[in-house]
């Protein structure tokens, strides 16, 4: 096992391990871990997959079956394999559900003058996914447990035991573990037995309490397949409605960017994201979460085809903390108003800030696709060699897309 650490902006130590599978841990150090499973809907067979790799590396298995219509066949299909199986619906537990109707959505004041009418299914939904996760916690017996849902997969399940054993030589309680498709960089799912540690927040979950966490970058990597989420927005705006808009910070924020994938008429949704921003930003001193913030704004205005105003509130983000995710935002704006050179100039930042660690920062990014600024401003500025070798990167990640054949035929013909 090796480790390397270095900082984040905020100055939390950020350890890159790189374990092997024939790393040894004596009988009298190895770590018991219980892995805690929440399936949601029907989706059984996803529920082995995810429970299968994992189960010869752990102690016991706890699942938490979610809204499951037919408990026998699920556990027909799941065998012996769990040590408990808890279940969560209206009636063992209407706390954690509300009705998805028009009713609903009506408690309490709007924020902008919004109408929450999507169709309605009628149906009860969970309302609180942190509570329903703690379900599974408070089930775990074993010192370290390990948190997934039936559509994540674990990378790597082997290095589970070696990983709790450094921690436990390092101290720390719980684990940052990088997200893969998540949107999220980093996700907690990994965590010591504590009374002090518990999930929150009803739709984007997280480990909380008096926590002495690590951040692991080479192994136990989460991945969903395919990706989904539960419904953030559906479930973040009856929570707001209810509570006056007194939501926690970064649960305003987890609202503003779900709001952009809502069918609201442009302006209004507009309107909604710019009012929930400017009431995050005008009480938080949580700089990270300031600069989600900004860029949040910011992608409404490109949306909204206001690039300048786009431009200035990525820029805004990057002055209030210089993560990889608004330099390349600002990459891209700043090619859609055809200066090349500060495009080029954004990407440099990314180049710079790439290996820093966000946690706040929800909003899914993919890097890849601001070579196509990159080649196209390169081209654009005369440097030619340049240009041709970002067309050949830009071929080697994306062989098959005809936009990428074709510009980088235009490029280097």
């Amino acid at each position: 096992m090796a480790t390397k650490i270095y900082k984040n902006m905020s100055n939390q130590k950020v350890l890159s391990v790189s374990l092997t599978p024939s790393a040894q841990i004596p009988p009298d150090r190895r770590p018991t871990i219980s892995l805690s499973v929440v399936a949601r809907g029907s989706n059984l067979r996803g529920l082995r997959e995810a429970i299968d790799p994992i189960a010869p590396h752990v102690n016991e298995v706890v699942v938490v079956l979610v809204d499951v219509e037919d408990h026998a066949q699920s556990l027909d299909l799941l065998g012996d394999t769990p040590d408990r199986v808890i279940r969560v619906n209206p009636t063992e537990h209407p706390h954690l559900f509300l009705h998805d109707n028009s009713i609903t959505f009506q408690r309490g004041r709007t924020l902008a003058g919004e109408e929450y009418s999507r169709p309605f299914s009628g149906q009860p939904f969970v309302c609180d996914w942190a509570a329903v996760r703690d379900l599974g916690l408070s089930a775990c017996t074993q010192k370290w447990s390990i948190h997934i849902t039936d559509d994540e997969r674990l990378a790597s399940p082997w290095s589970l035991i070696p990983v709790c054993a450094m921690l436990e030589d390092l101290r720390r309680d719980s684990c940052y573990i990088p997200a893969r498709g998540l949107g999220s960089d980093f996700v907690a799912r990994l965590c010591r037995k504590s009374s002090t540690i518990s999930f929150e927040g009803p739709a984007q979950e997280s480990l909380e309490g008096l926590l002495t966490p690590a951040v692991l970058t080479d192994v136990l990597q989460v991945t969903r397949d395919p990706p989904k989420r539960p419904h953030v927005f559906q479930v973040l705006y009856a929570a707001a409605r209810r509570c006056d808009w007194a939501l926690p910070p970064i649960d305003l924020l987890h609202l503003a960017r779900a709001a952009q994938d809502e069918p609201m008429p442009d302006e209004v949704r507009a309107n909604f994201i710019a009012r929930a921003t400017s009431i995050f930003l005008d009480t938080s001193q949580y700089a990270e979460e300031r600069a989600w913030a900004c860029a949040i704004r910011g992608e409404v205005e490109e949306s909204r085809a206001d690039l300048p105003s786009a431009s200035l509130w990525y820029e805004r983000s990057l002055d209030e903390y210089p993560g990889w995710k608004s330099a390349l935002r600002l990459c891209h704006s700043r090619f859609l108003q055809g200066e090349w050179q500060s495009c080029l100039d954004a990407w440099s930042r990314y180049l710079d800030l790439k290996e820093v660690v966000l946690f706040a920062d929800d909003s899914p990014i993919h890097p890849d696709a601001a070579f196509v600024c990159v080649a196209t401003s390169l081209h654009e500025l005369g440097r030619e060699s340049e240009a041709r070798r970002a067309c050949e990167i830009l071929q080697e990640l994306h062989p098959t897309s005809p936009r990428v054949l074709a510009l980088c035929g235009e490029i280097c013909r």
